[in-house]
């Protein structure tokens, strides 16, 4: 863990304990019949267990290493980042007039070909693998209605 990672920890210990609290008003019921509010307020209590471990880490890693720590966003390519956020908004604006398998192609191979810098045919094959088999467990294992668009599939 990092030093930098004290701040976020905190924000999200915070968000964990007010997730918690609101959670009881919804009413926590019981084991055998939980509440509304059951399953916010476990994880509202996850949060802020993880957070504080996280910043207990922290303290104890940092301490015990007085190292030179390294700039977390250095890494990060702000273009495709910003790519991929255009071509979220995008995929989410088509998804119901073209349709979920278009679009999830679509936006899968675009994905894959650009931002991971894959070859064409594996691109098109896992865009087309994943497409389907998401349509699949779905539409037809889980029943859910997707946007057919124009191939009328859904």
């Amino acid at each position: 863990m990092k030093k930098e990672d004290v701040f976020p920890a905190i924000v999200w210990l915070f968000l964990g304990i007010i997730i918690a609290r609101a959670s009881v008003r919804l009413g926590l019921g019981t084991l055998s019949y939980p509440g509304s509010g059951f399953v916010p307020f476990l994880l509202g209590i996850l949060l802020s267990a993880c957070s504080v471990f996280i910043i207990s880490c922290s303290f104890l890693l940092h301490s015990a290493k007085q190292g030179v720590y390294r700039n977390q966003w250095a890494d990060i390519e702000f273009r495709k980042l910003i790519f991929l956020i255009i071509l979220l908004f995008c995929y989410a604006m088509a998804l119901e007039k073209v349709g979920f398998l278009v679009t999830s192609f679509l936006f899968l191979f675009i994905v894959l070909k650009t931002i991971s810098s894959k070859t064409s045919v594996f691109s098109l094959v896992t865009a087309a693998l994943i497409s389907l088999s998401a349509y699949l467990v779905f539409v037809r294992f889980l029943s859910v209605e997707l946007p057919s668009g124009i191939l009328g599939i859904g």
